[in-house]
């Protein structure tokens, strides 16, 4: 959980050096460029771009690096939820977490209407992403660790489950492992290929828009193209494969409850 944000800042220029200091509150900070090194107390922490490192209040910290960084500071009363004692994060595929500094800091500082429940909103949708990241860091069962590649794949695949003419090529072109060490990964991790994983979440997706028909009164043809399916016959086999009835099927027997 994550109480009042007191503050937020950015450098708009690179800075090479932060002298020692604290705080009286926690300081979460977003390195979105540049390198370097963070020390906290006794402890130093090598930064790159992307990386969160959230600073408990009353303990003196600096910066410094070679090429200079840019960053996003954010001072706020309180920071519930991990374990650890100076929790470090990383962005994801997607830049999530960026995209939330950035609304935080604009919100924060325009101060238009109901901003305080906007960024109040905002950092805790910040929290619940770090709870998130810092569960799929957690051993699995064979005692490996989640592979960052694997999530980066599965965030490519969500990104396009609309997408009917998705090359999934295009996805193992991104993503710097041979195409069968990762494919031999994502089946570890998922117990899906990449194939599987984005047909499963494209029915998902499909008996979703399905059990909602009515409201929407979109087409069987329509929900299908929204669910990556350039063919509604194949989109009806593929839901029939899945559940045992048809589409229209699928729609009466949802709405019946």
């Amino acid at each position: 959980m994550l109480n009042k944000i007191i503050a937020i800042g950015t450098t708009s220029s690179k800075f090479y050096y932060f002298l020692p200091h604290k705080h009286n509150h926690w300081e979460i900070v977003y390195y979105f460029e540049g390198s370097g090194k963070n020390k906290i107390g006794d402890r130093e922490i090598t930064f790159n771009s992307g990386d969160i490192i959230c600073q408990p209040p009353f303990v003196e910290h600096s910066e410094s690096s070679e090429t200079g960084f840019k960053n996003f500071f954010m001072l706020t009363e309180s920071l519930e939820g991990f374990d650890e004692t100076v929790p470090v994060f990383h962005d994801n595929y997607n830049n999530d977490f960026l995209t939330i500094f950035k609304l935080i800091f604009s919100h924060f500082h325009l101060r238009q209407n109901n901003w305080e429940k906007i960024i109040a909103s905002l950092g805790q949708t910040l929290v619940d992403l770090m709870i998130s990241s810092n569960a799929s860091r957690l051993k699995l069962n064979d005692g490996g660790y989640r592979n960052d590649y694997i999530e980066m794949g599965k965030r490519i695949l969500i990104d396009n489950i609309s997408n009917s003419e998705f090359d999934m090529d295009k996805m193992f072109s991104q993503i710097p492992l041979s195409k069968m060490y990762f494919m031999k990964l994502f089946k570890k991790e998922t117990s899906f290929t990449p194939l599987e994983y984005l047909m499963s979440r494209r029915i998902d997706y499909a008996k979703n828009l399905l059990t909602q028909k009515n409201t929407t009164n979109l087409r069987i043809k329509e929900i299908a193209s929204l669910c990556g399916f350039d063919n509604v016959y194949y989109f009806s086999r593929m839901i029939k494969k899945k559940t045992g009835i048809s589409p229209s099927q699928y729609v009466q027997d949802k709405t019946k409850i």
